[in-house]
């Protein structure tokens, strides 16, 4: 019959020590992964940023080229949405 003793009997004890170990390798791993998401964020916000600007200009684009439809519907007599109120 296999013991408790005889289950275990290779395997070493650990220690204090290794669990601190294993404990500052998982602390760096994880520091290491935030380090690189922090990036991503920083290198996303940019980008993000970058993508307000163009929607801004867009905007803007249409406004405008809406504007100018309804300046030459009116000079050329067609009804425009408003006009039909």
């Amino acid at each position: 019959m296999i013991t408790k003793n005889d289950q275990f009997a290779d395997s070493k004890d650990i220690t204090l020590r290794d669990v601190v170990v294993h404990m500052q390798n998982m602390e760096q791993r994880l520091s290491s992964k935030i380090d690189e998401n922090t990036q991503r964020i920083n290198e996303n916000t940019h980008a993000i940023q970058n993508l307000e600007i163009r929607i801004d200009v867009l905007k803007e684009d249409l406004t405008a080229t809406i504007k100018d439809t309804i300046k030459i519907r009116k000079h050329v007599g067609i009804a425009s949405v408003d006009d039909d109120d």
